[in-house]
């Protein structure tokens, strides 16, 4: 099927898009996407009774979808095209997008980003599991798409079951950002040539005793790979005594490691 934009769209009389069926109203398209849970095109119907106008989905779900009477968009990856549709359709999208992954630290560091921009005096705006934060603070339901609903529990027609259902609220407004005034970025420059016993850490006093602490905690070591000649009596022990989930060679390992952490043990205790 050739490419069909919001522009020709349009003329289906579409208002907006969703892939959440819950979501759509007369008018609407409806992207159903297949879920990691269950198919978006188990939804369809039910889309389509909530008023769907058109369907996007993979071409085997044409014979459902038209059979409803509603235009259909067949592509082999829908998940991309309802991005596209989406872009088209709200037109206004920012010059730059910086994507942020990993374990922690990715709302944080969305802000600092956003905060520098604005200090540089660009339009800039940041989303995350805070909301999306701009000139005002929107409440925003999911940050990614298709989130697993937790202790597996059902959730309402979706086009992605693993979603949670939406609730309501209204948008959380926030004062616009200002930038820092002369005597605040004075107050910073003279706060960074301050000697450390100048500052003031009253509020988080320096720690002293480490009488508690435990040395090589979080350590991992690198390893590196090489050729060894071992005796072959000892190699032979090590596979007799060695768990089944767990490699000889991993217990070779750890047994150097005892050694070498006693041998320093050892050097520590006869210099003290």
């Amino acid at each position: 099927e050739a490419r069909v934009g919001i522009e020709t769209l349009s003329r289906a009389a579409v208002a907006t898009v969703t892939a959440d069926s819950r979501e759509v109203k007369p008018g609407y398209l409806f992207a159903a996407l297949p879920g990691s849970l269950t198919d978006g095109g188990a939804f369809v119907a039910e889309a389509v009774r909530h008023g769907a106008t058109a369907v996007l989905g993979e071409p085997r779900l044409r014979a459902t979808a038209e059979g409803l009477g509603v235009r259909f968009i067949a592509d082999d990856n829908p998940r991309r095209r309802l991005a596209l549709l989406a872009a088209e359709h709200f037109a206004a999208q920012p010059e730059i997008v910086a994507a942020i992954t990993g374990t922690n630290g990715k709302t944080s560091v969305s802000v600092f980003l956003r905060q520098l921009w604005g200090e540089l005096g660009h339009a800039a705006a940041s989303m995350g599991t805070i909301g999306l934060v701009g000139p005002v603070l929107l409440l925003v339901i999911h940050t990614w798409p298709e989130a697993e609903f937790e202790a597996g529990e059902p959730s309402a027609a979706s086009s992605a079951r693993g979603r949670p259902p939406p609730t309501k609220g209204k948008p959380m407004k926030k004062g616009t950002s200002k930038r820092l005034t002369r005597e605040q970025l004075a107050e910073l420059k003279s706060l960074g040539t301050l000697p450390d016993s100048a500052i003031d850490t009253s509020d988080a006093p320096e720690l002293l005793n480490w009488s508690g602490a435990k040395r090589g905690l979080f350590y991992r070591p690198v390893k590196q790979q090489l050729t060894l000649r071992l005796d072959a009596d000892v190699v032979a022990w090590f596979k007799s005594h060695t768990k089944s989930n767990e490699g000889y060679q991993t217990r070779i390992n750890r047994a150097l490691r005892e050694y070498v952490q006693g041998q320093a043990s050892k050097g520590r205790r006869s210099r003290a």
